[in-house]
């Protein structure tokens, strides 16, 4: 099988951990150890409530409310990829950007030396997103979803998690199935969560 968008690589993983390569060889063990890849890179998007592979292409997505009329949360986007802001679905009432809202963070504004996605929408001038009840007009957004570039220490963390979860199965071809990569946790590995970490949305609820 080939790894959908997953962020690690195979190679990587043979070279991190050498004895991965004994009893998963040929084929069928290649294709076990891409699949633990991908399992793994899906676990770290649920534990960070956020994905880290770029779509291919924009597309549409609506914007939940604001709570704020000069601030507007958005799902991770690419920097530079945004094609059209608009609100509901009025393709007249559309928005400029620099004009009537600029990107946050700034292109450039790096943390951690990582080029952070944009995450929020700011207005300028007069104008403001809708807020209020059930039937406020929504935001609909045209963009390149995701990160520009796999964070390394989200390479690494993945490289970590399907080590362990690979050595676990005793049995690769019987025993340990796609669902069941997930016996060793992200809890279970303190090194993991420490790479993750700051890429958490809500870091807060990490005790």
């Amino acid at each position: 099988m080939a790894i959908v968008n997953g962020y690690a690589t195979l190679a990587e993983l043979q070279e991190r951990s050498a004895s991965l390569t004994q009893g998963y060889d040929g084929a069928a063990g290649t294709t076990e150890l891409e699949r633990v890849i991908e399992v793994a890179s899906r676990d770290i998007d649920s534990y960070c409530d956020r994905h880290f592979f770029q779509t291919d292409a924009a597309t549409v997505r609506y914007v939940a409310r604001p709570s704020s009329g000069w601030w507007l949360p958005v799902p991770d986007l690419v920097h530079g990829s945004i094609t059209a802001v608009e609100i509901d679905i009025d393709d007249t009432d559309s928005w400029t950007a620099y004009t009537d809202y600029e990107v946050d963070p700034y292109p450039g504004d790096l943390r951690s030396g990582v080029q952070w996605p944009v995450e929020r929408l700011h207005s300028l001038g007069s104008r403001l997103w809708p807020t209020g009840g059930k039937h406020a007009r929504r935001v609909r957004v045209t963009a390149t979803w995701g990160w520009a570039a796999v964070p390394r220490a989200v390479n690494q963390a993945t490289l970590e998690l399907a080590a362990q979860r690979a050595k676990s199965a005793e049995a690769p071809f019987g025993v340990a199935g796609f669902n069941d990569y997930g016996a060793v946790r992200i809890t279970e590995l303190k090194s993991v969560q420490r790479m993750l970490y700051p890429y958490m949305r809500n870091r807060a609820m990490v005790g």
